[in-house]
């Protein structure tokens, strides 16, 4: 897993030592819960598939909210808000 942000890693990418096809999964940290849910309507809207809609994660944190997405080759897109210094629950 890779994380790249100034203080708090704003986008983090994950892959498998065996990849397979379909898999992947990009998580994207957004600036509250509005961007959420305006960023995973947007991806909807543009042909990705729903694949966990807006809304609180509590098994990542209590204040943890996310949205996942899939695209068109199947890779797993998290769009997530959570408190500083904690990372992608997902």
């Amino acid at each position: 897993m890779i994380g790249w942000g100034v203080t708090e890693p704003v986008f983090w990418l994950t892959a498998r030592a065996q990849p397979a096809p379909g898999y992947g999964h990009v998580a994207v940290r957004a600036s509250g819960k509005a961007a959420v849910d305006a960023a995973w309507a947007a991806g909807v809207d543009a042909g990705g598939s729903d694949d966990g809609a807006p809304g609180p994660r509590p098994q990542y944190g209590p204040r943890y909210y996310a949205a996942y997405l899939r695209d068109p080759d199947g890779v797993t897109i998290e769009l997530f808000q959570a408190p500083p210094g904690h990372g992608t629950g997902g």
